[in-house]
């Protein structure tokens, strides 16, 4: 996997407006939860190298002890990993050996969400998938026909069902080829153009 640094004022841009004074969570806290959001959305990509701590700390007009915490915080966690004298680096933190769900029991339900967390094939598959982001990020990550892993991984999905096309035999699984389109106007293009 390919390192890269991550320029400060890059890095200043993506955080924004990331203090919010009207709350008592303390600054430290605050920069954790923004950069710990920017690596699970996948703006801040596996093995990039942060900026110095003074470098962060000049650049964000906060002390050099709130962006130590805030980084010592995330290391905890997992999300950073530091080699002496060369600096910090993203990481995901490893599979824990139990996810924390919510307990479901009648006298428990919170109808003000009425959901559940998110179950452990959830947590499994995001990390799967953050794991993988960075080989999508060197072109745009749009494909007309879409992505091909994903077509594949559905033909498998039809064909493992037994809903290959039954005129064209059963090796049809090997030949067949799905498009994902982004959205009803494509796939109605799509299909006008195919017949």
């Amino acid at each position: 996997m390919v390192s890269r640094r991550f320029g400060t004022q890059s890095l200043v841009r993506l955080l924004g407006h990331w203090q919010e004074s009207s709350t008592r969570t303390p600054l430290w806290r605050q920069l954790a939860d923004a950069l710990r959001l920017l690596i699970l959305d996948g703006r801040l990509t596996l093995e990039t190298r942060l900026p110095g701590e003074r470098e962060l700390a000049a650049a964000l007009n906060v002390s050099r002890t709130t962006i130590a915490s805030a980084l010592g915080q995330l290391r905890e966690e997992g999300y950073l990993y530091s080699r002496q004298g060369s600096g910090s680096r993203i990481a995901l933190p490893e599979r824990a050996d139990t996810v924390t769900t919510a307990d479901f029991r009648p006298s428990s339900v919170n109808l003000a969400t009425a959901a559940l967390s998110a179950g452990p094939e959830i947590h499994q598959a995001y990390h799967q998938a953050l794991t993988m982001l960075p080989q999508h990020l060197s072109h745009t990550g749009y494909d007309q026909h879409g992505l091909p892993v994903l077509r594949e991984a559905i033909a498998r999905r039809y064909c493992e069902r037994g809903s290959s096309n039954p005129q064209r035999g059963s090796d049809d699984c090997e030949r067949r080829v799905e498009r994902i389109f982004a959205g009803a106007s494509p796939a109605n293009r799509g299909l006008a153009t195919a017949w």
